[in-house]
């Protein structure tokens, strides 16, 4: 897959006939949500009222989503729906508690409603933890097959372990040069996969030069 010729899922999910890329969208993201409501302790029931409620959302935001660094990024803009959504929700459990229907219906039509930010930012460490395990999961696996055994060890080794390169060069028998190339090949690519998937960048190519250049 190239960025050359492949948009990113979000410009794709933007075409509504495009239903390929809407399911994609909601297979990669919904497990976040998931995963970020039960850390906030909601029943079942909830969470899935809440997945419904934020995909419906998404569907209608997104027309008019533009990505815009200054504002922040995609995670922050998702995490603030899925952010607000909960909180609706659990409002939206308290106000049947102690009004009628009608206030109740009352409220349903306000909350819906509201200006819209001018900044994005991540409700909190839980979201961008979980944020940012998934997509980086999904985008090793759409490009594991990609790369031989011993690329995506180099890369496993020295960057998602941390392993020292010249212990890894050692125990794989290759020039620690190998390694640093290997690296940087999956790197690469690996950052490219994710740019289609969220239009994030959580990878560091400082990681590679500085590396590098120490050789």
């Amino acid at each position: 897959m190239s960025t050359s010729t492949s948009p990113s899922l979000l410009l794709r999910i933007r075409n509504s006939d495009d239903t390929g890329a809407w399911q994609e969208f909601v297979d990669l993201y919904s497990p976040i949500v998931r995963g970020y409501c039960f850390q906030r302790e909601l029943q079942h029931s909830d969470t899935d009222d809440i997945v419904q409620d934020v995909f419906a959302g998404v569907s209608t935001a997104i027309r008019q989503f533009e990505y815009d660094p200054s504002k922040g990024k995609f995670r922050s803009w998702f995490g603030t729906i899925v952010a607000n959504r909960i909180r609706n929700h659990l409002a939206r459990q308290s106000i049947r508690q102690v009004q009628s229907i009608d206030q109740q219906q009352h409220f349903d039509s306000e909350i819906r409603v509201g200006p819209t930010p001018q900044r994005y930012s991540d409700p909190d460490s839980a979201w961008v933890e979980l944020f940012s395990e998934r997509v980086f999961r999904v985008a090793c696996s759409r490009i594991r097959m990609e790369f031989s055994d011993v690329q995506w060890n180099c890369f496993e080794a020295t960057w998602v372990r941390a392993e020292n390169a010249s212990d890894v060069a050692k125990a794989m028998r290759i020039p620690i040069h190998q390694i640093y190339v290997n690296k940087s090949r999956v790197l690469k690519r690996l950052e490219a996969e994710v740019r289609l998937l969220a239009e994030e960048l959580p990878l560091s190519d400082s990681l590679v030069n500085d590396e590098e250049h120490s050789i």
